[in-house]
């Protein structure tokens, strides 16, 4: 159970993950950055960062919580711009 990748809609995976009792030291979060562009397959822009990190962040956040080891980690990479954003849902967990 080392040295796993896993991709996939991250809300249903974590999910399922919870459900298969696995257990983590580190989760590295990469979520949209809220940069404005169009990638086409996906428009990266929020009108209400508040609600992106309540409505989208932290049920995410919730459930890699349940994941972590006793001295698990969850790392997030994230623009400095909404980063506090990210702290207080995170701090909220």
């Amino acid at each position: 159970m080392y040295n796993k990748y896993f991709i996939g809609d991250n809300l249903q995976l974590l999910k399922k993950l919870v459900q298969e009792n696995y257990k983590f030291q580190l989760i590295y979060l990469d979520p949209p950055y809220n940069t404005g562009r169009d990638f086409n397959d996906f428009n990266d822009k929020f009108e209400d960062i508040k609600v992106y990190a309540h409505n989208f962040l932290k049920p995410r956040f919730e459930i890699m919580k349940q994941l972590l080891t006793p001295n698990g980690v969850i790392v997030v990479h994230i623009e400095p711009k909404i980063s506090h954003y990210v702290r207080i849902v995170m701090d909220e967990v």
